[in-house]
């Protein structure tokens, strides 16, 4: 309804306002829910201001009902026109502002599903001073998990926020770097430093991760991996996957070769690798190939083909999972007449 006609219906019967419809909810709350205008939720809220404490038949007060309507959530709703959903949205920061000033307890409120608004302000992509906002009414909230095992920090990584937010949240719980995600009988979940790796979030705050817990480095996530794979995998830089490498020379023992030629590392990273473990020259990844034919496959350069033939000169006679013999990945991916002419000196056979 346009708000004309709401404030007509007001005007009629203020008391509409204080009265719960089948559902048990307030006039207040299905406003919400319908992402009303800022002017219709404030002109209900002068009708009856006490509704900003109850809570609706499901068990959510005005504030997680409003944090519901920031544009995270509505991106993952699946509507139909998302850019005019949106923008009915837009004005939902000002109003969970104007919620928090009327009724600052909000912020220590859980709905239903166990979580805070600082989780639902993060992960619903709130804006930086809305989740200062929740942090400073409640600094404990940076300790409290949500019903799936995630502390705030954990969505903030996952959600890719900035490094202030971050770094807020850390600050407000420092433990927060040793403490995994959906912990349970059947997986240990991944660590803040994991979660930073694999949403790319930036080096500074993988670092700042690294600062707080160092023992993280050595640590795998929920499906087997080490920062150094994850950091393999997000293509971090040169510098900091040979501090990881440093930190961890035992990592180079997990396949993590493997990882950095499927994902171009630089020729040094390979080096510094190969140099840690030379025996990884001589192992199978999943898919049954060697390093030598993963650096054919990803075109690598020819000293880093070079060493691993050094380290391993059998790798030449080796056929990959696809029956392919080093030989003649080369050719197809037409690698140089030297690349070439040193495989085949490593087995004319070929």
């Amino acid at each position: 309804a346009s708000e004309a006609m709401v404030q007509s219906l007001l005007d009629a019967y203020p008391d509409a306002a204080t009265q719960e419809g089948p559902n048990g909810s307030l006039a207040l709350h299905i406003a919400l829910r319908s992402k009303a205008s800022e002017a219709t939720v404030q002109s209900l809220l002068d009708a009856f201001l006490h509704a900003i404490k109850e809570k609706d038949g499901a068990g959510r007060l005005p504030l997680h009902l409003a944090l519901e309507n920031l544009p995270g959530a509505v991106r993952r709703s699946g509507y139909y026109d998302i850019e005019g959903a949106l923008a009915a949205v837009a004005h939902t920061e000002a109003m969970v502002q104007s919620l928090l000033t009327a009724y600052p307890d909000a912020a220590r409120e859980k709905d239903p599903d166990g979580r805070l608004p600082l989780h639902l302000a993060l992960m619903n992509e709130a804006l930086e001073a809305t989740v200062q906002s929740l942090l400073n009414l409640f600094l404990d909230a940076a300790m409290e998990k949500d019903q799936h095992g995630h502390l705030p920090l954990h969505l903030a990584l996952i959600r890719k926020v900035s490094e202030a937010t971050s770094q807020s949240l850390l600050t407000a719980y420092p433990d927060a770097a040793k403490e995994k995600d959906r912990e349970g009988r059947h997986h240990e979940g991944s660590l803040p430093l994991h979660l930073a790796l694999t949403s790319k979030a930036s080096e500074a705050t993988a670092q700042t991760l690294v600062d707080a817990y160092p023992d993280a480095i050595k640590e795998k996530d929920r499906a087997g991996w080490l920062p150094l794979h994850l950091a393999l995998q997000s293509k971090a830089s040169e510098t900091f996957v040979l501090s990881l490498l440093a930190a961890n020379l035992e990592a180079a023992k997990d396949l993590s070769l493997h990882f950095a030629l499927e994902h171009n590392a630089s020729e040094a990273t390979v080096q510094s690798l190969l140099d840690a473990y030379p025996g990884a020259a001589k192992e199978e990844n999943v898919d049954g190939r060697l390093l030598l034919h993963l650096a054919l496959i990803n075109n690598t350069s020819e000293a880093t083909v070079q060493s691993l033939l050094a380290a391993n000169l059998e790798a030449a006679k080796e056929k990959g999972c696809d029956g392919y013999l080093p030989l003649h990945l080369a050719l197809m991916k037409k690698a140089s007449e030297a690349m070439v002419q040193s495989l085949l000196t490593a087995y004319p056979d070929a």
